[in-house]
């Protein structure tokens, strides 16, 4: 089978878009929401160029890179088996590190150490911190937060990144309930489209993504469809960037680059992302530049730890920031303390995300494959 490293590399790109996507709302929300008093950074929140810090469109395009990995195995060989171990493991495939971050801030909280409310005065954000890292006290609110909250209901009270955690997990079952029921169904597009139909229908325009990715997966392994004019690449390159960069300012949507994507009666801000997110999918895996640099080891690395940095990073600048901050406003203007900040919070993440992934999350995936196997013996031994 061929190797997707590269859809690993990815996944870090956007791990970093995250990243950046908080220190924007930390530091210049106005590059988000486009409501501040410099006009240049509300020019940018509204231009392509928020697509390097847009939190929703990465967060769309870890979706659709799970649909298009969790199918990959099955569209090569057809077997039904490996959805049904995909399914097995997916629980302990994910739990482990996700606790372990639930973990880290209610034992920190408890020794309050997470000053957000110190930290929403410093930056003068409202109240954007005030009902983050907010989970109950009780321990065993804490263990049901991980054991199913979480993932059955995206509770994100104790860290406020795990929310997509529930939309992760209950869209990978849903792309594995469709994948085993799509087993025997020739032509593959009918369910597909009777699929896609439905969730536009009921709008759930982030399970879409998984489905997505398991449609791109179908067309680039099974070769159906190929880019080969430059004119069409440079069309959906930019449908991509302006679908994947919608704006979270919606109050300048009718008055922005984007008015003519504007209209009533969907979701536009997820539903783009989704939409960015798939288009700019197909356009790397047809793409040996891309792949090339997607596969470049700074890249591979942030991929390899990305899972932990996306956990992680909101635990770590929450932790610094305050500190680093109210010393370097003292002597410093503000941009040169932002930059301090950064220069100092961002190896910690990289860090901490190498050292989790390491001792937390490796193990999980040795341990959850064990998991797979002894339950597909046990399975197959009852079958038989």
């Amino acid at each position: 089978m061929k190797k997707l490293a590269y859809l690993e590399g990815l996944r870090g790109v956007a791990a970093l878009i995250v990243v950046f996507h908080h220190l924007v709302l930390l530091f210049y929300p106005a590059l988000n929401y486009g409501n501040g008093t410099n006009a240049t950074l509300n020019i940018i929140a509204v231009s392509p160029l928020n697509i390097f810090y847009n939190g929703d469109f990465a967060v769309c395009l870890f979706f659709v890179l799970s649909g298009y990995v969790l199918s990959y195995k099955y569209i090569l060989t057809n077997d039904p088996q490996i959805v049904l171990g995909y399914a097995i493991k997916r629980y302990f495939r994910l739990m482990p590190l996700i606790a372990s971050s639930v973990l880290v801030i209610f034992l920190f909280s408890r020794l309050d150490l997470l000053h957000t409310q110190q930290l929403n005065d410093q930056l003068h954000l409202g109240d954007w911190l005030t009902g983050m890292f907010n989970g109950d006290a009780a321990f065993i609110a804490m263990l049901k937060n991980i054991f199913y909250g979480i993932f059955i209901f995206g509770d994100n009270s104790y860290n406020p990144v795990v929310w997509s955690m529930g939309i992760e997990f209950i869209g990978s079952m849903l792309l594995f309930a469709f994948l085993l029921l799509n087993y025997k169904i020739k032509p593959k597009w009918i369910l597909f489209v009777i699929t896609l139909l439905l969730a536009l229908y009921l709008k759930r325009y982030y399970y879409i993504s998984f489905l997505l990715g398991y449609g791109l997966c179908f067309i680039d392994q099974k070769e159906i469809f190929r880019i080969r004019s430059v004119v069409l690449k440079i069309v959906l390159l930019l449908a991509g960037i302006m679908c994947a960069s919608y704006p979270a300012a919606w109050q300048h949507w009718n008055t922005s680059l984007y008015a003519f994507m504007t209209f009533e009666g969907i979701d536009l801000y997820s539903f783009y992302h989704v939409v960015g997110s798939g288009i700019l999918l197909l356009l790397i895996t047809q793409s040996n530049a891309s792949k090339n640099f997607f596969s470049l080891k700074p890249v591979l690395f942030l991929g390899k730890i990305s899972f932990s940095m996306y956990l992680f990073h909101l635990i770590i600048l929450i932790l610094i920031i305050p500190h680093v901050f109210s010393w370097g406003i003292l002597t410093l203007n503000y941009n040169m303390t932002v930059l301090i900040c950064i220069m100092i919070s961002f190896p910690l993440i990289l860090v901490v995300s190498y050292l989790t992934e390491m001792i937390i999350d490796k193990p999980a995936l040795k341990f959850a494959n064990k998991i797979e196997q002894r339950f597909m013996k046990i399975f197959f031994k009852l079958k038989s």
